[in-house]
């Protein structure tokens, strides 16, 4: 069994994939009432339909089953769990796309890694962009590797490109270290993907430049302002970093480590500094664009760049060594453990809920609160509150709010993120506030 990459990518696939489904639905509060995804579950219940933010217009995937569930009159919960196995489930997509359609066992597994081992926060907060953008990229770069490809092919290339340049940016580096790596691992030059590359590198700097909205722009001058401000070497977030190698990145590190290992014994240096320097390289570029590393998970959903740099080229060699049995054995070693840090995870985010329950158990439907009454490594982030402690009372059958502005006594107001609505503008079917002013 241990010895056929096909079989370890299929057990993998469906144990993995299984046990991520499974944890949606058990901790669908935990993901869904948190940020993001609470401020889209809101704007698609009240709205009626999926909302486009920032020009991310493939991220609407992620909210079709939703959709459909409003659509069908399902509870809130329901409609949430939905929303909750979505992400799992267009992953699972890619990783079949990549397994069955263009049997490459190999990225699969390089996919299954890529949503185990750096994992931790990031799977309560899922709907990183990046993530979803490497996942088509691989999907590309499976198609690429073919040695004959077709016009329905091509088609599912352009989709997958263009898709992935509205998902994030940062899938560049991804596409970029794959093919790169390969000329240089091999010693050859695929042509076809290298004119890939740079057509893809191109529509990336036409996008950039042309096609931007408020966020982009926000992040880009952030990004110069953190230039200025800091060096490398006074950035807060390295700090950060070296303590959550040992609680979160561990087995990242393990992997580039056993890479060190083989390279020096194989005297293959040329592959090794490629990656080391792929690495130092998405570091500096994440760390000077979020220099304090305050909210954790943010930055590890962009660490995830570095599951590629470590793990693809460990897949490679050991896939074409005597040692596979004992790469698939330590393999599934790794995803055990990278389940088991994943649920001890879910504490914090249990226990956000819990107190939000307990401070919305006041009388008051609509309730102004202090920052400090809230426990900041429990909050991470604040801006949502409102309708975070809508969706998860409503859930409990006691639609109440939190507000943490302080707001004129209108008792027919709401007071959402970024926005205002009139109590009759909620959708009475699963948001009811009663008519009373907030309240301290």
């Amino acid at each position: 069994m241990f010895s056929d990459l096909q079989k370890i990518n299929r057990y993998l696939g469906v144990i993995v994939f299984s046990i991520l489904i499974l944890g949606a639905i058990v901790f669908y509060q935990e993901r869904m009432c948190f940020l993001d995804n609470a401020f889209q579950s809101f704007l698609l219940i009240n709205d009626g339909y999926p909302r486009v933010m920032t020009n991310r217009w493939p991220a609407v995937v992620m909210r079709l089953l939703p959709w459909a569930g409003l659509k069908m009159n399902l509870s809130l919960s329901s409609i949430l769990i939905l929303f909750s196995i979505s992400y799992p489930l267009f992953q699972l997509i890619c990783w079949w796309i990549v397994s069955y359609v263009y049997k490459r066992a190999d990225l699969g597994i390089l996919m299954i890694c890529l949503l185990t081992l750096g994992v931790s926060d990031t799977f309560y907060w899922c709907p990183s962009d990046l993530t979803q953008a490497i996942l088509l990229l691989i999907c590309t770069y499976a198609i690429l590797e073919k040695s004959t490809v077709h016009i329905r092919d091509y088609v599912l290339i352009s989709l997958f490109s263009f898709a992935s340049l509205f998902f994030h940016p940062l899938g560049l580096l991804a596409i970029g270290f794959m093919i790169i790596y390969k000329c240089i691992n091999t010693w050859t030059i695929d042509r076809r993907q290298v004119l890939y590359l740079s057509l893809f590198t191109a529509l990336w700097f036409i996008k950039s430049r042309y096609m931007t909205n408020w966020y982009d722009i926000a992040k880009q001058q952030e990004f110069l302002d953190n230039l200025s401000a800091y060096s490398m070497s006074t950035l807060p977030i390295n700090h950060i970093f070296m303590e959550e190698i040992f609680t979160k990145y561990y087995l990242i590190a393990a992997a580039l480590i056993v890479q060190f290992v083989i390279s020096f014994i194989q005297k293959r240096l040329l592959p090794l500094l490629f990656v080391i320097s792929s690495i130092v390289f998405s570091i500096i570029l994440i760390h000077f664009a979020n220099p304090q590393g305050i909210h954790s998970f943010y930055v590890e959903a962009n660490y995830q760049l570095l599951t590629i740099f470590t793990i693809l080229p460990l897949i490679i060699f050991f896939y074409q060594s005597n040692w596979t049995r004992y790469f698939n054995i330590g393999l599934c070693i790794c995803m055990i453990v990278s389940i088991l840090r994943i649920i001890s995870y879910s504490q914090n985010y249990t226990e956000r809920i819990k107190d939000i329950i307990s401070i919305t158990k006041t009388s008051c439907s609509k309730q102004i609160i202090s920052e400090n009454d809230l426990e900041s490594k429990l909050y991470k982030m604040t801006w949502a509150l409102s309708v975070e402690s809508l969706i998860i009372s409503s859930i409990k059958g006691k639609q109440k709010t939190l507000s943490l502005r302080v707001v004129d006594q209108n008792e027919r107001q709401f007071i959402g993120p970024f926005k205002e609505y009139h109590i009759e503008e909620l959708n009475q079917d699963y948001f009811i506030l009663s008519n009373e002013h907030y309240c301290n």
